[in-house]
């Protein structure tokens, strides 16, 4: 796997003298990184290996101009609870990465403390002044993590009522695809018939991550509006004035 991430983007670089290999530690998980200094990658062809890789109605599309490498690292990944995503800008290159987590400790079953909660993964807080509960996501994000942020999500909406939600996700990093089934088949609905119906959304800076917040809600129907914000600025005045 890690070969085949190397061995792309020595492949992607015919014209640079070097490509660049990082190794870090985020929330318990070992992220690996490639970044090449070809063409990029257009935001068209990522959305479309996005869609190949964790859209369940694009699976017998997975082979098409993907590479068998690729398909099978991000097989493995998968298996192993891991994930991959690029980044890329037109012309400058494109940054590969892939994370798996270090290891499988169980945790004790997290619990809100006067309407709040933080670890490693999330922030949960309830603003009384304004009526809205407020969750600030951290890191590197995977299926358990957001599985279990949602469930303290929706705790939080039946302790306090509130028909409001500030999500916060700009200090996330890589890829949460696999989780973003149970957001748009389990917790949109559940949050809209417990009452919400206001739900602003405050982006990633990562395409991958981004795609999988549209990938969470683009089937939510009925009373519960999603909008997507690039500042928190702008999230916060939007649940203010209504």
């Amino acid at each position: 796997m890690v070969n085949n991430f190397i061995s792309n983007a020595i492949k992607y670089s015919p014209g640079a003298l070097k490509v660049v290999i990082n190794v870090d530690v985020n929330n318990n998980n070992l992220v690996f990184s490639v970044e090449d200094f070809g063409i990029g990658v257009d935001q068209n062809h990522i959305d479309k290996i996005f869609e190949r890789f964790y859209r369940v109605e694009a699976t017998s599309m997975r082979y098409q101009g993907l590479g068998l490498g690729l398909f099978i690292s991000g097989e493995i990944l998968k298996a192993h609870q891991g994930s991959f995503w690029l980044e890329s800008n037109s012309g400058k290159g494109s940054k590969f990465f892939f994370s798996l987590p270090l290891n499988w400790e169980s945790k004790p079953k997290p619990e809100l403390k006067d309407n709040s909660y933080e670890d490693e993964f999330i922030k949960l807080s309830y603003n009384s002044l304004h009526d809205y509960i407020e969750s600030e996501w951290k890191g590197v994000q995977n299926f358990d993590s957001v599985t279990m942020g949602g469930k303290l999500i929706f705790e939080l909406v039946l302790l306090t009522g509130s028909a409001k939600i500030l999500n916060d996700n700009s200090k996330v990093i890589g890829n949460w695809a696999d989780a973003s089934e149970e957001g748009r088949q389990v917790w949109f609905p559940a949050l809209e018939n417990a009452g919400v119906r206001h739900f602003a959304w405050v982006q990633s800076p990562g395409i991958f991550s981004r795609l999988a917040e549209k990938n969470s809600i683009n089937q939510a129907v009925g009373n519960l509006k999603v909008q997507f914000f690039d500042q928190k600025d702008a999230a916060e005045q939007w649940l203010r004035r209504i």
